[in-house]
């Protein structure tokens, strides 16, 4: 169960930076809020479920909070570079790049020690 909760979190991150980037995307192609909103909304709202599904299967099974949001941190940090490239088509800055190195290994890091 603590590997559901480790990959709960890291869908529902995935799934609110998708939500939030393309949210950015759309409205900055001029369509209106309503039809942004529309699109982007329910991939939101079932991040958000996945992430509070994560955090409650992951204190219970890890009885750590702080390796929890270290998942949840790490995730972020990892997975919006990614989709903000291959999604975006922009290229990390250098300070993007070591963010991207931290936020693996310090999730790494809270899983193993």
């Amino acid at each position: 169960m603590s590997a559901f909760s480790v990959i709960a979190i890291i869908a529902g991150e995935i799934l609110i930076i998708w939500s939030e980037v393309m949210a950015a995307k759309l409205y900055a192609e001029n369509l209106n809020m309503a039809s942004m909103l529309m699109q982007t909304v329910p991939l939101g709202i079932a991040g958000a479920v996945l992430l509070i599904v994560g955090y409650a299967l992951g204190l219970k099974y890890f009885h750590n909070i702080w390796i929890v949001t270290a998942v949840s941190v790490g995730s972020l940090l990892m997975v919006e570079p990614l989709f903000n490239y291959f999604y975006m088509g922009q290229t990390p800055t250098m300070g993007s790049g070591i963010g991207f190195v931290l936020g693996a290994l310090g999730m790494v890091a809270s899983l193993v020690f």
